[in-house]
């Protein structure tokens, strides 16, 4: 692994974000379909992804294709096995049954 890459990316949520992402994350577990029934949802996922475009130089680089399709080998991959304990649920697939690993629609 290259030098310059971090081993953590570490966000902050507040605890009303925590934990509307905690249910919208749970039901993706229990069912592989993610979609915000409310929009609560939808502003913890915005919040997030501001919050993740302020740490990560990734998506400035002109290989970006390639690292995320790289980090999303990985994941795919990983199993669990280099993540924090009981972060990843072992039953669940690595894509939606049916889905490409790739997302649909714009960013």
């Amino acid at each position: 692994m290259p030098s310059d890459v971090k081993h953590h990316v570490d966000v902050r949520l507040t605890p009303d974000e925590a934990l509307v992402l905690f249910e919208f994350l749970s039901r993706y577990a229990d069912s592989t379909e993610l979609r915000a029934e409310d929009q609560a949802e939808h502003r913890a996922l915005l919040n997030l992804c501001c919050l993740l475009e302020k740490q990560l130089v990734e998506p400035l680089k002109p290989n970006y294709t390639e690292l995320l399709e790289s980090a999303r080998s990985r994941l795919r991959a990983d199993s669990g096995t280099n993540s924090e304990p009981g972060r990843v649920p072992k039953d669940v697939p690595a894509s939606p049954p049916g889905s490409s690993g790739t997302p649909e629609g714009p960013a």
